[in-house]
């Protein structure tokens, strides 16, 4: 959810990707979408990606199956190879970044997605001045 935020946000143009606006709106653990929740259950129900839930509930890691990764193959395949390297860089950068460091980034940025939060005061600590 947080990456294809950053995506719609930071990235859609550049890679001339047509993503409509989603609809993204502050909730309990950052950016939230209907339109992507809806986007990734269907791809869960068709058996195209799998999700592990972790137990606190806050975090999914999905993983594509292997109809899902020759699905994404044709799909990635559309795209120029200067754009195709840009969206792995970004990517690559926004997993290094980790499940807080995106959460850092978001609020940091894009302030008005702190407003619901229930955990931007874990991701960003108030600061005290000494």
């Amino acid at each position: 959810m947080k990456e294809v935020f950053l995506l719609e946000k930071e990235e859609a143009r550049d890679l001339d990707v047509n993503i409509s606006q989603l609809g993204f709106i502050p909730y309990d653990y950052g950016p939230y979408s209907k339109q992507v929740d809806d986007a990734i259950r269907e791809l869960e129900r068709t058996g195209r990606i799998l999700i592990d839930r972790e137990a606190q509930g806050q975090k999914e890691i999905i993983n594509l199956t292997k109809e899902g990764k020759l699905e994404a193959e044709v799909v990635l395949g559309m795209l120029k190879d200067d754009k195709l390297e840009l969206l792995r860089r970004k990517r690559k950068g926004w997993d290094q970044l980790g499940y807080s460091g995106i959460l850092q980034k978001i609020y940091d940025e894009y302030p008005a997605y702190r407003s619901k939060s229930k955990i931007a005061d874990k991701v960003m600590p108030t600061r005290r001045w000494t």
